[in-house]
């Protein structure tokens, strides 16, 4: 349904007498149409008659229903009909007339299927296969609606549908009245709604209510970078957000990478040196150490002597 009239809904924002045209136009092919299916088959029933039909009377048999028919004189026949299974209590009432009404004999049920669906419903259906009632026939017991006959009517062979409006006509038959000549701006094609391109247009009511802000959240916290200015989904450090980083912030991301890598170095360079401290440190304290040592066993050795 949303590409239905397209043409007559394309114009109908910019000239309400393009609009009207195009809307008899339209008109006269759906008339043509249906004229054209209407009268090319022979067919008691329209095709959604057919259809219907097929419905109706698929897999319908009557001995499995329980009939009885009373004749109320010249009014109609009072049938009725209840299923035969075990524990089925539920009658139901089918009044057939017998005057057709356009050669069809559709009547009432109290099931509510006939009024709810327009289309005889099963009870209807095994009365007219049991053949309890001479008159009536599988086709005669549709609706009028659902004939050929009525959908003939509505579209007769000898009306021809021709619409002979144009602008030139117009013209020249009418005069233009400049009070109304001109397209107020409300119905011009700006209408609200998002464009092929560009910002979308704000409706009347968005207008009035104010554009929308955005959320403001409560905590704002980056569990990277470990600051209080955004969100860690959002931080710059991440390789899904490189695209968001500004030139500058770049440069300024080198130069701290470049004195981080400093501090480093610095840091390592300090490490060592004071590891060779200790170092020296140690071998001159082993050299005293052994010449203690040896004053010691020449002290022994002169005791013993």
């Amino acid at each position: 349904m949303n590409a239905a009239n397209t043409p007559m809904r394309a114009a109908n924002a910019v000239c309400p007498v393009n609009a009207a045209m195009l809307t008899v136009k339209l008109e006269c092919r759906r008339f043509k149409t249906q004229q054209t299916n209407a009268w090319s088959l022979e067919n008691e029933l329209s095709p959604r008659g057919e259809q219907e039909y097929s419905e109706v009377f698929e897999g319908i048999n009557y001995r499995e229903f329980t009939i009885n028919i009373m004749d109320r004189g010249d009014e109609a026949w009072e049938c009725t009909v209840t299923r035969r299974l075990i524990g089925a209590v539920a009658k139901h009432k089918v009044i057939i007339p017998k005057e057709p009404t356009k050669g069809s004999y559709f009547g009432q049920c109290t099931c509510g299927l006939s009024k709810r669906d327009a289309v005889p419903c099963e009870h209807m259906a095994a009365i007219v296969v049991s053949s309890r009632i001479g008159v009536l026939t599988r086709n005669n017991i549709m609706p009028f609606w659902w004939k050929r006959a009525q959908w003939r009517e509505q579209f007769p062979r000898e009306v021809t549908a021709q619409c002979f409006a144009n602008m030139e006509v117009i013209r020249d038959d009418h005069d233009a009245n400049d009070n109304i000549r001109y397209c107020p701006a409300w119905s011009a094609a700006n209408k609200p709604g998002r464009p092929a391109k560009g910002k979308r247009k704000l409706s009347a009511l968005e207008t009035a209510q104010g554009m929308k802000r955005k959320p403001k959240y409560l905590t704002r916290f980056c569990q990277i970078c470990r600051g209080f200015s955004h969100r860690t989904i959002d931080c710059w450090l991440q390789e899904r957000n490189k695209k968001h980083r500004p030139q500058a912030w770049k440069g300024q991301l080198a130069q701290e990478m470049i004195e981080e890598e400093a501090a480093e170095e610095a840091v390592v360079e300090e490490a060592m040196r004071i590891l060779e401290e200790c170092e020296g440190n140690g071998d001159e304290g082993g050299t005293a150490d052994e010449e203690e040592g040896t004053a010691d066993e020449e002290e022994g050795t002169a005791d013993d002597e």
